[in-house]
């Protein structure tokens, strides 16, 4: 009867596991099931590990947290600043900056913006020459959807183009907006 009630009380209070690699109280129940469950057994001992180390290493993490966040804010300021329709009107008004359409030949003629240049973005290393005239003024880079431009934006700073901006959303923000479009 002493043997049954100690299994009894280990069961309800627990036991220590060595196998488990935790440093915490493991309930005897799992100990039985651990062969069928020993994924979820093991992933909250990283669980348990990983927010101790975030809790004792917090300077290091914080630290780490804000060089990431600088790294990509410093990768989307090389490809240009991200401008919105509107504020690319406004650009277009005030400072006469240029249009310059990444998508290939058959989408723009299906609709594009007013005075834009067409330099599809797999012709745009051979085109880019003509963009030179352009050099003191802004350019804005559409695309679709905002995926292309910031590639061919880091090209244009690299050849020495000081005034990138790439409108966010592309021709699909555009078109959304129900700005006007032209078609050829």
């Amino acid at each position: 009867m002493l043997g049954l009630g100690g299994r009894i009380l280990t069961v309800i209070t627990g036991v220590y596991h060595a196998d488990s690699g935790c440093d915490f109280l493991v309930p005897t129940i799992l100990v039985y099931l651990a062969p069928f469950f020993e994924w979820p057994l093991r992933l909250s001992c990283i669980m348990d590990l990983f927010f101790q180390f975030l809790a004792q290493e917090w300077i290091l993490v914080s630290a780490m947290l804000v060089l990431i966040a600088l790294y990509f804010y410093g990768e989307a300021r090389r490809a240009g600043t991200s401008v919105s329709p509107q504020q690319a009107i406004n650009l277009i008004n005030t400072e006469s900056a240029v249009i310059v359409d990444l998508r290939d030949s058959k989408e723009f003629q299906s609709g594009h913006i007013v005075d834009a240049h067409n330099i599809p973005a797999s012709k745009f290393e051979a085109r880019a020459a003509e963009l030179e005239p352009y050099r003191e003024r802004p350019i804005i880079l559409v695309c679709k959807m905002g995926q292309h431009s910031s590639g061919i934006g880091k090209q244009l700073r690299a050849k020495g183009f000081e005034h990138i901006y790439r409108m966010s959303g592309g021709m699909m923000e555009w078109g959304s907006s129900q700005l006007p479009l032209v078609s050829r």
